[in-house]
């Protein structure tokens, strides 16, 4: 009986910690397959709740680590990288310039920080409880393969998979996803709601694919694997995204050198079986999916992973074959695709004459770049030559260069700490020298330097320079195993491609795309066989207490976490219920909900604004001074917490100016100027309060004071020549001005100015009238 209870406790937490494990893979299932449908976990209320369930893994994460006795961590250099990728947000996230983004990018990244660990202990676990073990002999054999190493690979591959079926099925017709296709320019977007990071999502899926391909047992097996590739990689193409048509022969080429000796020509190969058929795939799927019958649009893939399929038999059968027969039928396969190259393309190139060019263009000269366009237009269907000379004309393109150029100049003036998350969007309009919009800098190592200083930069740039070191250590230094080697080059590419694609986007953050990048690197993590700082580092269970306080941490920090990301959640949803509240007209409700929203989420600076907006002409009709005060404080508020934005710096300058003093009014106000030198709507309202002002010193006999702020309303119109290169929003200012300073003449001049198109194109008129009536 006492042997019996002994075995019993010794199962119990082996089957505690299968729990524990299994509860874990399911999340991280759900995380991988659910997120990018719900718009790439971007946007605040979706991102709130994927992390309450990471953070929920967290404890469960600590509980596990707890009970098997786990040993520590940052046992490598992408441990180092991405802790100090933390580290730079956390201490940010205290000098911050938009204290709510910044805490929402702290906890993202924490969040990213949770799935790589869990990733990485999937990979080293055996989940089912048919495995004796719960972890695979690391130490004894280096090249050994984790159990849960393909597991977690081929949920990522699948997950992949279901957003490019959803894909094509939102281009064909089935369904509708909200910008899925119908609302991206009839390009495929996925789920995810932007075709460029759909482009890199994918691009990492394929890449993956054809890694599992080269590593399946049989040959029949790996022609299956084709068949979602070439889905996969026509999906791809049919983003129309420049940077991935790019990146991809680079990637390409990328994945054969890598693969192991003696799979680097599978490798080719069976990249070629999938990117031959994808290519015309693409092309005749395109306009079927834009036409009157867009399910008519699967014809061509049907037919591209038929093609897959043969062409990857048809591979296998190749490297079967002995030596000398695999250089002839390679050599002639070359000379076949080198002739089929000529005859479609260099031929067309040499058959243009510059008369052809000249009569098809009407221009006297014809360049080289319009000699190839006018070459491959014989090869290439109308709409994706155009994307691709387009680039030139692009004004995406023309504002990217921008935006890289004025993310440059904010890293100069914040190189150290950085200026938090969200600081590119808080800042950028008061560095641009010519319009656009955005909040994001497309180019995800330039936004992390400006978000989290030279500390995250150099963090984020060691996460793949740490990956390819230590690939190089374990695969070609160690000598691994083919099948071993083979595994790392089949996870080292796609995190190669996403992180290349993030040269010219944005597409972490999207926390769907960060969520699928950290269990990658988590998966490649758990191949580092190398001992980098200490010498037991396979010896996992070993450590004693010392190693407990890492359970113990996990589990302290997930309750934290986990509570904290809860009350956020019920303060976003304060925050929404008083906008819907606001919209049907209940008032009181409203003020009930915002009330609860900044108890519950104190950072959103919104929710001030809101209130004291709602409370404006209660306290401007009661002149109660305790709700005045309320009101300026509200105002300031929200101020206090997003200092760069313009809309709250100019409402607090009028709560200064009607309250506390007119000159700290339009020095506030004035801020605005600072903040949005670009915007025509900076300079007409600081010009037109100085106006109101102006007016009422003149009513009040005051002419001293009224005529300082009209020569100040003269000084605002030089200074948006200077800053917008002309004036013309601001002629009805500059005339009512002339008007009370007694200059008619000059005033009548600017009144004649004001167009039909101008909201005060009617006060002009009355002012012409009362002109020549005074004459």
């Amino acid at each position: 009986m006492g042997n019996k209870q002994k075995q019993l406790d010794k199962s119990y937490p082996k089957c505690l910690n299968r729990v524990a494990l299994l509860l874990l893979l399911l999340s991280l299932t759900l995380l991988l397959f659910i997120g990018p449908f719900y718009r790439g976990l971007f946007f605040t209320g979706e991102l709130l709740v994927a992390q309450a369930v990471i953070f929920g893994m967290l404890i469960v994460w600590g509980f596990y680590r707890l009970a098997s006795g786990g040993g520590s961590l940052l046992k490598s250099p992408l441990d180092i990288c991405l802790l100090a990728l933390l580290l730079a947000y956390l201490i940010s996230f205290f000098v911050a310039v938009h204290k709510r983004d910044a805490l929402e990018q702290l906890l993202k990244i924490a969040s990213y920080l949770v799935v790589y660990l869990v990733a990485f202990e999937l990979s080293v676990s055996k989940i089912w409880p048919f495995y004796r073990e719960k972890t695979a002999p690391m130490a004894e054999d280096s090249n050994t393969i984790l159990p849960g190493f393909n597991l977690i690979l081929h949920l990522t591959l699948a997950a992949s998979l279901v957003v490019t079926i959803a894909s094509i099925g939102a281009a064909a017709g089935h369904w509708y996803i909200l910008g899925a296709y119908q609302d991206a320019g009839l390009r495929i977007a996925s789920p995810l709601g932007y075709s460029n990071t759909a482009a890199a999502y994918l691009m990492a899926a394929y890449f993956l694919n054809i890694g599992l391909a080269t590593l399946a047992g049989s040959w029949w097996k790996r022609c299956l694997y084709l068949m979602p590739a070439a889905l996969i990689i026509t999906t791809t193409i049919l983003t129309f995204s420049r940077g991935a048509w790019l990146l991809l022969p680079l990637l390409i080429i990328l994945m054969i050198l890598v693969s192991a000796p003696g799979m680097r020509l599978r490798s080719a190969l069976l990249i070629a079986a999938t990117a031959l058929p994808a290519i015309p795939a693409a092309f005749f799927a395109d306009p079927l999916f834009r036409s009157p019958n867009p399910p008519g649009g699967w014809g061509p893939l049907v037919l591209a992973i038929v093609a897959a399929f043969i062409l990857g038999a048809l591979s296998e059968y190749y490297l079967a074959q002995k030596y000398r027969t695999r250089l002839v039928q390679g050599i002639a396969m070359l000379a076949a695709v080198l002739i089929t190259i000529i005859i479609l393309f260099v031929f067309p190139l040499l058959s243009i004459s510059n008369q052809d060019a000249l009569e098809s263009r009407g221009q006297e000269s014809i360049s080289a770049e319009q000699r190839l366009e006018t070459s491959l237009s014989r090869v290439l269907p109308e709409r994706y030559l155009d994307r691709i000379f387009s680039v030139g004309r692009d004004q995406n393109f023309n504002a990217r260069l921008n935006m890289f150029r004025d993310a440059i100049k904010i890293i100069k003036d914040y190189p150290l700490l950085g200026t938090g998350g969200g600081g590119f969007k808080a800042l950028y309009q008061g560095y641009q020298e010519q319009i656009y919009y955005s909040t994001e800098v497309h180019n995800h190592f330039l936004q992390v330097w400006v978000e989290a200083g030279i500390l995250g930069f150099l963090a984020f740039v060691g996460i793949w320079i740490s990956l390819a070191v230590a690939f190089i250590r374990n695969c070609m230094l160690n000598k691994g195993s083919t099948i071993y080697w083979q595994n790392w080059a089949t996870v080292f590419v796609p995190v190669a491609a996403l992180g290349a694609h993030s040269v010219i986007d944005w597409n972490f953050s999207l926390a769907a795309v960060g969520i699928y990048l950290f269990v990658l690197l988590g998966v490649t993590r758990s191949l580092d066989r190398v001992d980098w700082f200490t010498r037991d580092i396979c010896q996992r269970g070993k450590g004693g207490k010392q190693r407990k306080w890492v359970g113990i941490v996990a589990v302290v920090s997930g309750i934290l976490l986990l509570i904290y990301t809860l009350t956020l959640i019920k303060g976003f949803n304060s925050t929404w219920r008083s906008q819907m509240n606001l919209e049907q007209g209940n008032l009181k409700q409203a003020v009930i909900e915002l009330g609860e929203a900044i108890r519950f989420d104190p950072l959103r600076a919104e929710n001030y604004f809101n209130l004291n907006v709602l409370f404006d002409e209660q306290a401007r009709t009661s002149g109660d001074r305790t709700e005045i005060q309320q009101l300026v404080y509200l105002a300031q508020r929200a101020h206090e917490l997003e200092p760069y934005n313009p809309i709250y710096a100019y409402r607090y300058g009028e709560m200064l100016l009607n309250f506390i003093s007119p000159q700290e009014g339009l020095k506030m106000i004035d801020r605005v100027i600072v903040l949005r030198p670009l915007e025509v709507n900076s300079y007409m309202q600081a010009g037109m309060i100085r106006l109101q002002l102006a007016e009422f010193y003149l009513n009040s006999g005051n002419y001293d004071e009224a005529e300082k702020y009209l020569s100040e309303v003269k000084d605002l119109e030089q200074k948006m020549i200077l800053r917008i290169g002309d004036a013309r929003a601001f002629v009805f200012i500059m005339g009512r001005t002339m008007f009370l300073l007694g200059d008619f003449i000059g005033a009548r001049n600017y009144f004649e100015e004001v167009t039909e198109s101008d909201p005060y194109y009617l006060s002009a008129l009355e002012h012409l009238e009362a002109i020549e009536t005074a004459r």
